[in-house]
């Protein structure tokens, strides 16, 4: 895996508390406009060498933002960071990341694929809180949804063996994790197997399957699995 140096010199925090004459268009609660809070928040050491990247995409993405107050922001520059479940965006010149209770969900485009993030949901039965970014593939309110936890996590490096040659380093490495709510609105985790997809759907596991193998879809893939969920809500 490439490695790239991270340099988080300046990630700034928003909040509603103070007003500023810098504005943030749009940002609106409570009538009153976002400002950002002039402190530096360094996430990472600057001189560490790291494997991997805390963003779900490490380029910036155009999409749009839903603010707790119910506006929307089109074409925002955006990320994902899922180490801190955060929203990145660009403000002048500078990278801010949004408090997410102001955000109800923000979306973007990435290679043809739509990622919608939304923060509603509680469900403390698979560990999603209020203000918890998650990825919503597939929304049907009286049947079967389908949600990813797209978190990142960091793996320390180990100090090297004493026969060892090469240096361990530092990596945030995929922890995503699929959620389903059912049409009772029980919420549980997904392992992405056809076996567990198969037993998730009971009576209609089979046809899950067969319609599977007739579309050449695989049983690990978002995209995939999204249209599976479809499929039985039919």
């Amino acid at each position: 895996m490439k490695k790239v140096l991270y340099q988080f010199g300046f990630i700034l925090l928003l909040s509603a508390a103070s007003i500023q004459a810098q504005n943030l268009p749009g940002l609106e609660v409570n009538q009153h406009v976002i400002s950002y809070v002039p402190t530096v928040n360094q996430m990472f050491d600057d001189n560490v060498i790291i494997q991997g990247t805390p963003f779900v995409h490490n380029q910036w993405n155009t999409g749009s933002v839903v603010t707790s107050s119910g506006n929307e922001i089109a074409d925002v520059q955006m990320k994902f960071e899922g180490f801190s479940n955060l929203l990145v965006i660009i403000y002048n010149n500078d990278s801010l990341a949004v408090r997410p209770e102001m955000v109800q969900e923000f979306a973007y485009m990435h290679n043809g694929e739509e990622y919608r993030f939304r923060n509603t949901y509680i469900a403390p039965e698979v560990e999603v809180l209020r203000n918890y970014y998650i990825r919503v593939l597939h929304e049907n309110e009286q049947g079967w949804s389908l949600f990813a936890d797209m978190g990142k996590r960091f793996q320390r490096a180990e100090p090297p063996g004493p026969y060892e040659v090469e240096r361990k380093e530092n990596a945030f490495l995929d922890n995503t994790r699929f959620l389903v709510r059912s049409p009772q609105g029980e919420w549980s985790e997904l392992r992405a197997s056809r076996r567990a997809v198969t037993r998730l759907f009971g009576d209609k596991g089979r046809d899950v399957r067969s319609f599977a193998r007739s579309e050449n879809l695989s049983f690990n893939q978002p995209g995939d699995l999204a249209r599976m969920f479809e499929f039985v809500n039919r």
